[in-house]
């Protein structure tokens, strides 16, 4: 007897850094017209909430009842129910800085209730939520690391903020980039702003020390800086003789797996415009690099001719392990 498939549902929303609520410096962008005047539940969707996070999508404008989840089409073995379990729900949102439709998040194991529930917290008014789960089921992408596309419009997720994995007769989505999408969370080992919510001021503090230093630190060109310092570095374990090699940054807290017989590399890649002697490292890379053996590439001094990047020196330190007495902490996070 075959196992039972997980049930999955894609929830578009509005794009956010930390979904705690709305902040001067993290308000919604997108989402649907509600939220051009109206602040959405969807807001409030990965702030913990002793032990659980409840989220909201807006289930699709085609139902008779708009407030109404179809879970038929997250799991047609229902009758009745007013809920459904152990589902894989994947927010996506539409990037508003590179365009397209990204994974931001996921809850696993989650509950999915038919009809809207009223908010968790009476300080809050008018929050309602469809969707929970575990604090530690829940993965948020850090802004950087949300680049695994989900298209839109037909055969993709559609006009609706929410796609079912089944279709409206029962048959289940044969759709790649469904089986893509789960394929990708169920392999994440990346980071969590759940988790490690420092690293979102990493990002910030290596915008500022580019910044000061007197060079672009825009999120675009950070992006080109990444990928081309990638290039470089790949190309340098080719020419080591490593014949497989594989950009697994989006889901692992190191950048590059480089094989070749009987030997397996895992290895850190830094950009950098300026030739400063300093990198910024998350947590996750840090205790990596102490507990398994990782190669820490540096490209320094990159060019940029016509706003993209040229160039660049590499400083290769193999089996690097940090060092305690040249880590310093930058930045703290306070929970309030």
């Amino acid at each position: 007897m075959a196992a039972k498939k997980t049930p999955v549902l894609f929830a578009r929303i509005g794009w956010m850094n930390r979904y705690r609520g709305p902040a001067p410096d993290d308000c919604l962008i997108g989402g649907g017209s509600y939220n051009e005047d109206q602040v959405g539940s969807e807001v409030y969707n990965f702030k913990p909430d002793r032990g659980r996070l409840r989220g909201f999508v807006q289930p699709p404008a085609m139902t008779p009842d708009r407030s109404i989840l179809n879970l038929r089409r997250i799991d047609p073995s229902l009758d009745a129910q007013d809920r459904v379990r152990g589902v894989t729900v994947i927010f996506v949102a539409r990037n508003p800085d590179q365009g397209g439709q990204k994974i931001i998040g996921w809850y696993r194991n989650a509950t999915v209730f038919r009809a809207p529930r009223d908010g968790p917290t009476a300080d809050v008014p008018d929050r309602c939520f469809n969707l929970e789960a575990q604090f530690e089921d829940s993965v948020l992408l850090p802004a950087r690391d949300r680049n695994h596309e989900i298209p839109g419009g037909k055969g993709g997720m559609g006009q609706a903020n929410v796609r079912y994995a089944f279709e409206s007769n029962g048959d289940e989505s044969r759709a790649r980039w469904v089986h893509g999408a789960l394929d990708y969370v169920s392999h994440y080992n990346g980071e969590n702003l759940l988790t490690n919510p420092e690293i979102e001021s990493l990002d910030n503090t290596e915008a500022v020390l580019e910044a000061a230093a007197g060079f672009q630190a825009d999120a675009k060109l950070r992006r080109l800086i990444e990928e081309h310092v990638i290039n470089l570095v790949s190309a340098l374990y080719k020419k080591l003789g490593y014949r497989r090699i594989e950009n697994v940054g989006d889901r692992e807290s190191y950048d590059l797996r480089c094989e070749r017989t009987g030997t397996v590399r895992k290895v850190e890649v830094k950009g950098l415009q300026s030739s400063r002697a300093t990198i910024l490292l998350t947590r996750n890379e840090v205790e990596l690099a102490r507990t398994t053996p990782v190669d820490l590439c540096i490209v320094h001094s990159i060019r940029l001719v016509d706003s993209k990047p040229r160039g660049g020196v590499i400083r290769r330190i193999e089996r690097w392990k940090p060092d305690d007495h040249k880590l310093r902490a930058v930045s703290f996070v306070c929970e309030l």
